[in-house]
């Protein structure tokens, strides 16, 4: 799926700790989602699926499943990434993808994923 919606407790996971042992989910005050997930992705197709699979074990294990989203942002991968995330968003509706246009880098595909 790829939608925005309204998510106000934001967690940045990083390739190195994307299984699940350092999130710590952030609870809202209208029982909305308790936890986004924003990944920047670059040159990753071939760890896309493996890398979705274990977050939701994780969030499972958290018994988050049911409320969380993972974005999964596209910095212009010269790979098939963005074919990947499109595959991924129609199997997950926990996942999201943003695609960006040209390649910004790390740190604002970040940023397009927090503000999206």
């Amino acid at each position: 799926m790829f939608v925005d919606s309204d998510v106000t407790g934001v967690v940045f996971v990083s390739e190195a700790n994307a299984r699940g042992r350092e999130i710590k989910a952030i609870m809202e005050t209208n029982n909305k989602l308790k936890l986004s997930i924003v990944i920047p992705v670059y040159r990753s197709e071939p760890i896309l699926p493996k890398l979705v699979d274990e977050i939701f074990s994780e969030m499972k294990r958290e018994s988050l499943e049911n409320d969380f989203e993972l974005l999964l942002v596209n910095d212009a991968s010269p790979d098939e990434s963005w074919k990947v995330i499109r595959q991924l968003a129609t199997e997950h509706s926990f996942v999201k993808g943003i695609s960006l246009r040209r390649n910004f880098g790390q740190h604002n595909a970040t940023m397009a994923g927090l503000n999206k």
